[in-house]
């Protein structure tokens, strides 16, 4: 998880690929669109070797235009060799190793505005494709929409088993084998990933562990580090350098 988007162009391989409680075939030429805070993982099924690409962008680059298109995309998408996408992902699989860094960073956010207006005509984005469950309605769903509504909460399996009336062994169980993570993690790891998003945007260090809900300081500081592998400072910092660049 992180809060960045994200798109995955898998070239080839077998393998499928989870966002959140649903899981995706992964055929040659299929992409991904991921949105920020999105639990996700790819999950290799042989020995085949496997080959994507990763594009990783923030909301802060995307114009207006590029916002509303992001709003409206789908999760799953199944190019063929004569879309443009795939002209793209070719051309920058060929370039990768020639361009210098700064070329090439030109050159993906060139790609990355075809990619999105591209998306936006295509119509066959889906975000309900359904693989692990068969077709079934997930039960998870209604219980992860509520942890993503609610991050600020103090959630854990007895206070979500006692909304749903489910079972905490259950919801246990199904947690760590739907999405490969524990439920623990699962809601610290959003609630986290809620307090940098609100630290990026300027909210004092301070007042986002009290609005998350932590009973002191130090258990914020330890669970940010621990997952994001820097202290709440860096990205305080980052919004400071971002508003100094403001014209």
């Amino acid at each position: 998880m992180h809060i960045d988007y994200e798109i995955l162009f898998f070239f080839d391989g077998d393998a499928e690929y989870s966002i959140e409680n649903v899981t995706y075939p992964l055929k040659k030429n299929t992409l991904l669109f991921i949105r920020p805070m999105e639990y996700h993982g790819l999950h290799v099924l042989s020995d085949v070797p496997y080959e994507r690409a990763v594009l990783n962008f923030s909301e802060q680059i995307l114009n207006a235009e590029q916002k509303k298109i992001v709003n409206n995309l789908g999760s799953y998408y199944h190019t063929s060799k004569n879309s443009p996408v795939y002209n793209v992902f070719m051309l920058l699989k060929e370039l990768e190793h020639t361009f210098d860094e700064t070329e090439f960073q030109n050159l993906k956010s060139s790609a990355l505005s075809t990619i999105l207006t591209v998306l936006k005509y295509d119509e066959s984005g889906s975000a309900t494709i359904e693989g692990s469950t068969n077709g079934k309605t997930n039960p998870l769903t209604e219980i992860i929409d509520y942890i993503n509504e609610n991050p600020c909460e103090n959630l854990n399996a007895k206070v979500i088993a006692r909304h749903f009336f489910v079972g905490e062994a259950w919801l246990n169980k199904s947690f760590k084998t739907q999405m490969h993570i524990s439920l623990k993690h699962y809601i610290n790891q959003k609630k986290i990933l809620f307090a940098q998003s609100k630290i990026l945007d300027g909210a004092p260090i301070k007042a986002v562990a009290e609005m998350c809900n932590y009973d002191n300081y130090s258990t914020f500081y330890r669970q940010y580090l621990t997952f994001l592998h820097h202290e709440p400072a860096y990205d305080k910092e980052i919004y400071a350098v971002s508003q100094k660049s403001r014209p």
